[in-house]
């Protein structure tokens, strides 16, 4: 605990003469003489005295700390208030309340210690912060306040290096200041790999003994970008998570597998030391035994039973799916059902629901369940179950007749009996949460349940569309707009124009353009709402151009955007638009604004740098980076950040670059290092970097492990180990081809229909040389699509799959054309659909064509990275491999 005595410092910060005249004056009076004189026995000499020892600052320290150990009380005593202030780095000019503060911390209360800190931080006292906290003895104490002292010296060097000339000898001196804890050495360590004095550091510290040693040479080298050597030093001090995580970074995931921790709160599965040890079987290349499959299947039991869904995720990450499978279907027949059908498997979808795969009854299946739930509907949770799940198989399969056939006439007779059980189930089959949305039956059903009921029609509005201003504005102008349209037709064209559903194309054309020339000629306030309205309706579209167009319009009636935002904030939105349409100038002035507001900020800096690049400034950019480099100081949270800032510009290998740098020098109570593997793994797959893909996908796969749950799909763990089967095989093709190539057939089996499969797979088997397996394998996938669209030949999802699979692997390019030109038809404004469409013409080699259809996914999804990254592709990158 800090001990501070506060007799007349106060006095004196307030009330003393200006510094530079007494600092002149007392440099011709000794140190020594001023000690004397704290004894004199005239009250004007002492307080004098003590005065100029505190303008002597650190030079008069020593000789202080000797008089505080005075005989004589006075001496001792001024000596240890003017030593505190000097330590505690209160100067005679430092503001009055900073000075306050800092003297009443000794005697506050805990909770009063946090708040005097947090006010000091927000008066920018950094100096006193950092050491209030340096000089803090009590462990309770430092646990307190230890929230509030994270950051605050990074805080403060970057208030100094923000400056257009940063004193980086001050900056480095903050950076120093407290104490030698993992975080606050790597922000220091950091600072010297910007600073260029790294190498220089780690020759000084290689001869550093013990602990401190050892700590500061693992931040030196993680600042590097040595993984093994850091991992090394951060070994011989037991930092054994910290080390794990930097193997991870290296390719090797073993020592992560057996030290990781199950996160705070989760139970993790019984079988989770066994996980671990299968886990490192397949990485020496050994299957898992068919007896610990065999145990795990024996876990598998009932759906009410924890255990049995963590003994599945188990056995699904693993890769065990053919045992894994029939368990699911019998545990929970509908959630497997939603697996097997997002994977392109209908036969064990049809069957989970109890149909017959090959020859199903829809109409006998459906109406049987909807006798149960209309006959009893609190008792019936099964039948409603799969009621749900088969109208959005059929709606995506595009078999309308069978759910108008069968759907309408029984939710209408529902409608009838039980008004909360009606909405409850159009909730289930088309609003914001449902996971396949059925319009084609609930639209007529909603129609003959509200009639003229305007309190039915609002239930069902929110309901179907949430119950937000905009449906209701929306709504209500269709009366005016079109007095007789049907209400059939009415809900068509809310659901249109609130993105939803397709089609009634023309007639929303028509409403746009009426309300266009309505806001024209409102008066003020409906103007604004009206341009609200519209605003609402382009973001919820996420339609670029259509948005841009009103920005323009809501200026050029002399407005601003913030004039008619409501609820909405649409200022970010108007950024990624702008992106979109090649507008970087406008971006970077956005971005130059903040920076103006924000010096200090190195992730405005990173989006400012890479928006400038695109503009067309590379000079400015390169300023720009400087002040990123300068100002991140191994702060992992901004790092990160940073990344995804240069991402937004589509620069993705620097993205690459600070990511692996947050992820290496995150400490272990950090969990920004899961955030910034998971977008460092993603990248990884991207850029071919298979080894480093292999490790970190076992980080994201254990994570799901010890969570233990798929209720909800399996999906993510199943394609999790096919991705690290399949980047392991490609990272160890040159050592073990026979092997590798094994692996990769078992993937591809595996993964026969999914089509996340054919982002990385089938690329990548051409760019290593196996052409003829690939070619082999691709038709095999081909072919278990081309099953599935001759029986559901308006299913656009599999289409566009087919597509897309069959452009990467560039084969079959016609075919895929059509497919994916079909898929448009029936949803034209799909941005992944007009993407399949731009790679189908890359895959041919038309650039120029390929840009066309991937400006136009661009401006129906602004915000996703992905897309502009395969536009730089289109302008600038190498056409596919044959």
């Amino acid at each position: 605990m800090i001990r501070l005595v506060a007799t007349f410092g106060l006095v004196f910060a307030i009330a003393h003469p200006a510094r530079g005249d007494q600092e002149e004056r007392a440099r011709e009076v000794s140190v020594e003489q001023l000690i004397l004189d704290l004894g004199d026995e005239r009250f004007p000499v002492r307080i004098n005295a003590s005065h100029e020892l505190w303008l002597r600052g650190e030079e008069a320290g020593e000789v202080l700390r000797r008089a505080a150990a005075s005989d004589d009380p006075e001496v001792a005593i001024r000596a240890r208030e003017v030593l505190r202030k000097i330590e505690l780095g209160i100067l005679p000019d430092s503001p009055p309340e900073v000075v306050r503060l800092v003297v009443a911390y000794d005697k506050a209360s805990p909770d009063e210690r946090v708040r005097i800190i947090r006010s000091l931080k927000q008066l920018g006292a950094w100096r006193q912060v950092l050491k209030i906290h340096e000089l803090e003895k009590d462990p309770a104490t430092l646990v307190q306040i230890a929230p509030e002292i994270k950051g605050v010296s990074v805080a403060a060097a970057r208030e100094l290096l923000a400056e257009e000339e940063p004193d980086l000898d001050e900056a480095r001196r903050f950076l120093e200041m407290g104490r030698p804890e993992p975080a606050q050495l790597l922000s220091l360590a950091d600072f010297h790999r910007m600073n260029g004095t790294l190498e220089s550091e780690l020759e000084k510290a290689a001869s550093l003994q013990g602990e401190a040693g050892h700590l500061w040479r693992y931040a030196l080298h993680a600042a590097a970008g040595n993984f093994l050597d850091a991992a090394r030093e951060a070994e011989a001090i037991d930092m054994t998570l910290t080390a794990a995580r930097l193997h991870l970074l290296a390719g090797d995931p073993i020592p992560w597998l057996r030290h990781a921790p199950v996160p705070h709160g989760e139970i993790p599965p019984a079988a989770i030391d066994a996980y671990r040890k299968a886990v490192e079987r397949l990485w020496s290349g050994r299957l898992p035994s068919e007896r610990f499959a065999r145990v795990l299947a024996d876990g598998v039991k009932h759906d009410l039973d924890d255990e049995s869904w963590h003994s599945l995720t188990v056995l699904y990450a693993l890769g065990l799916n053919d045992e894994a499978d029939p368990l699911f279907a019998r545990l929970s027949p509908v959630m497997a059902y939603y697996h097997f059908d997002s994977t392109e498997r209908i036969d064990m979808a049809l069957k989970a629901l109890g149909l017959d795969p090959r020859n199903p009854d829809f109409g006998a299946a459906i109406d049987a369940d909807f006798r149960a739930f209309l006959k009893d509907p609190d008792n019936s949770e099964v039948e409603q179950e799969r009621l749900f799940a088969l109208a959005g198989f059929l709606e995506s399969r595009g078999l309308k007749k069978v759910l108008l056939d069968h759907y309408v006439g029984p939710l209408e007779q529902l409608g009838r009996k039980d008004e909360e059980i009606f909405i409850e189930a159009l909730g289930e089959l088309f609003s914001a949460y449902t996971r396949f949305p059925v319009a084609t039956p609930v639209f007529p059903a909603v129609v003959g349940f509200a009639g003229e009921d305007d309190g039915r029609w609002r239930t069902a509005l929110s309901t179907l569309f949430g119950d937000a201003d905009v449906t209701h504005a929306v709504w209500e102008s269709l009366d005016e707009f079109q007095p007789d349209l049907s209400p059939g037709h009415r809900l068509e064209l809310l659901a249109s124009l609130l993105g939803r559903v397709p089609g009634r194309a023309q007639l929303a054309a028509d409403w746009w353009a009426w309300m266009e020339k309505k806001a024209a000629g409102a008066k003020e306030l409906d103007q604004k709402a009206a341009y609200g309205t519209m605003l609402v309706l382009a973001v919820m579209n996420t339609d670029a151009e259509r948005f841009l167009k009103l920005t323009a319009s809501v200026r050029e009636a002399g407005l601003q955007l913030s004039d008619v935002e409501g609820d909405y904030q649409f200022g970010g939105f108007e950024i990624m638009c702008l992106a979109a349409v090649d507008r970087w100038d406008e971006v970077a002035g956005h971005w130059a604004r903040r920076a103006q507001a924000l010096p200090g900020d190195p992730v405005t800096q990173a989006y400012l740098a890479g928006s400038l690049r695109r503009a067309g400034k590379p000079d400015e950019a390169a300023k720009a980076d400087l002040k990123v480099d300068r100002l991140a100081l191994g702060d992992t949270n901004a790092m990160r950040r940073i990344g995804q800032a240069y991402a937004s510009a589509g620069e993705f290998d620097r993205a690459k670059e600070w990511w692996l740098r947050a992820a290496a020098e995150a400490v272990d109570e950090d969990g920004e290092f899961h955030y910034a593997a998971l977008l460092l793994y993603e990248e990884a797959k991207f850029g071919g970097d298979w080894k480093l893909a292999a490790s970190l996908g076992e980080l994201y796969l254990l994570q799901q492990v010890m969570m233990g749950d798929t209720h909800d799909t399996p999906l993510p763990v199943v394609r999790g180990r096919i991705e690290v089967e399949t980047a392991r095989a490609l990272a160890r093709l040159d050592e073990d081809r026979e092997r590798s190539i094994e692996t990769l057939r078992r993937c591809h089996g595996m993964a026969l229909s999914d089509g996340s499969m054919a982002d990385y797979f089938f690329p990548a088997m051409r760019a290593v040389g196996l052409t003829k397996l690939h070619d082999e394998w691709f038709e095999h996938t081909w072919k278990a699509y081309k099953r599935v669209l001759e029986r559901f030949p308006d299913s656009h999802n599999t289409m566009n799959t087919a597509a897309w699979t069959a452009s990467r692997a560039n084969r079959r390019l016609d075919e895929a054309e059509v497919l994916v030109t079909r898929a448009l038809e029936l949803l034209p404004r799909q941005a992944a659909y007009l993407d399949t469409l731009a790679e189908v013409w890359f895959a041919r080699g038309n650039r120029e064509k390929a840009i066309e259809w991937s400006d136009r996914a661009m401006l129906r999804e602004p915000a996703d990275d992905g897309l502009l990254r395969q536009h730089d592709r289109f302008v600038s990158g190498p056409f596919p491999l044959k």
